[in-house]
């Protein structure tokens, strides 16, 4: 269920299950605050939130909403560069929290660190600002989550590493592509998903570019994988998939 209007937000119904609020006042977003949740009833049956423009709601709003939703599951924050810092802490309000989306938002690498102990199975981060290459290695070793998606932050060879050594990620999607402030794009390197040749249960992959052929033959030496998604712009990208004729994954080349 998606709320656009202020005046709606009490209005929710107490079974509704998912709620998405994007408030607009005069046709321009309304930045969320403590005192518009304070609005909403109670929602016993809400496993999933997703709060657009919230750069003012805090710990405490939060608190307040998880005792009348105790049931989320599943968290997305987005707002610019005011939601970033304390988004472990915000998130970290329901004990059961399994899923993660934030962004666009600023953040750092000790929040990342943060977020890197909530125990979630799942996990996005989208257009963030203020994480540099490098950031990632802040989930080395996590053992909790399953499924991570990275789009539009810069993404270089400690990351792939750090990633590679994660024992239960079997799903990884990354479009380091363009951020969503100047359109900034962040290319990876030749080279540095080689490291995911030896990601111990990686199932599905989609690096977001084309691969080299080193890169190619890492992943077919990787007998985990299960399904790979290769961009390739032409038939010389395409033939750089060789190593992976011989393997028994899925390939989809879009």
């Amino acid at each position: 269920m998606q709320i656009h209007e202020l005046v709606d937000i009490p209005k929710v119904p107490s079974a509704v299950r998912e709620l998405e609020l994007s408030i607009y006042v005069d046709g321009k977003p309304h930045t969320l605050s403590d005192d518009d949740l304070a609005k909403l009833p109670e929602l016993p049956e809400l496993e999933y939130l997703l709060l657009s423009s919230a750069g003012k709601i805090t710990k405490k709003g939060l608190k307040a909403l998880a005792q009348s939703s105790p049931v989320v599951s599943r968290f997305g924050i987005r707002g610019g560069d005011d939601v970033g810092k304390g988004v472990a802490e915000l998130a970290g309000v329901w004990k059961d929290l399994e899923t993660l989306e934030v962004g666009p938002a600023t953040l750092t690498k000790a929040e990342l660190g943060k977020i890197a102990k909530l125990g979630l199975r799942r996990l996005e981060i989208l257009s963030c600002r203020g994480v540099k290459a490098g950031a990632l290695t802040a989930f080395e070793g996590n053992d909790t989550i399953e499924e991570l998606l990275v789009r539009g932050i810069p993404f270089g060879k400690g990351d792939a590493q750090a990633l590679a050594t994660m024992p239960k990620l079997t799903t990884l999607r990354l479009h380091p592509g363009y951020t969503s402030k100047k359109f900034k794009r962040y290319d990876v390197k030749e080279g540095v998903f080689e490291a995911f040749g030896s990601a111990p249960v990686l199932e599905r992959f989609d690096p977001g570019r084309p691969l080299s052929a080193g890169e190619a033959e890492a992943l077919a030496n990787n007998s985990a994988l299960k399904q790979l998604v290769v961009q390739c712009r032409d038939t010389e990208q395409v033939r750089g998939l060789a190593p992976l004729g011989n393997t028994s994954l899925e390939l989809i080349v879009t």
